[in-house]
């Protein structure tokens, strides 16, 4: 079908734009690692195994070894939120590598700590990706400490290249996360009225 026949074609591109150390570029015949790719990359070739299709070992394997060496930098940034506001966080490529890493039954406890101990670097919409995290791994407790009480009070500022974050997607990808782990969870009907 048509929609079989996008998903090969999808992971041929995804291998077509694999760099030497395991990183995905934004475009064909690029030179230039994109984190945030990468991440998406991952996260659909993982989407892609479970729906049954053929996907080569040492392809993600090489996507999830960029992401982990990635986050032994303990990057910042500088995010503006609610208009003219703003702080030093982490990006938001931090809580959506750790996410996919759980996903792909390779959760990076270690990191995942770090965060929870430092949670002020953390966007909202990245407290909800950890927290998850947590939970795939099978740690409730750290899950539950971590959810913040509901989506609000932070409004990001939608940026123009490298992590493509706005309001909505933000809210997005953190309910798409709950979803995954606590289908009951009462924030649920709200976000996805929002």
């Amino acid at each position: 079908s048509g929609a079989n026949s996008n998903v090969l074609e999808a992971i041929r591109k995804i291998k077509l734009r694999q760099l030497y150390n395991g990183a995905i570029t934004l475009w064909d015949g690029e030179g230039t690692e994109h984190w945030w790719s990468s991440i998406y990359a991952a996260h659909f070739l993982i989407e892609a195994q479970k729906a049954g299709f053929e996907v080569d070992r040492s392809l993600l394997d090489g996507i999830l070894g960029y992401i982990n060496n990635r986050l032994k930098r303990k990057e910042t940034i500088l995010y503006y939120y609610n208009q003219k506001q703003q702080k030093k966080i982490a990006p938001k490529e931090v809580a959506y590598s750790l996410y996919v890493l759980a996903l792909a039954g390779k959760s990076n406890v270690s990191v995942m700590n770090y965060y929870k101990a430092n949670p002020a670097i953390l966007s909202l919409d990245s407290r909800y990706l950890v927290s998850v995290s947590y939970a795939i791994a099978g740690d409730r407790q750290r899950y539950k400490e971590l959810l913040p009480a509901s989506f609000s009070g932070e409004v990001s500022v939608p940026q123009t290249g490298g992590s493509l974050y706005s309001d909505i997607r933000d809210e997005a990808i953190s309910l798409n996360a709950l979803i995954d782990v606590d289908p009951e969870n009462p924030q649920i009907p709200v976000m996805a009225r929002h």
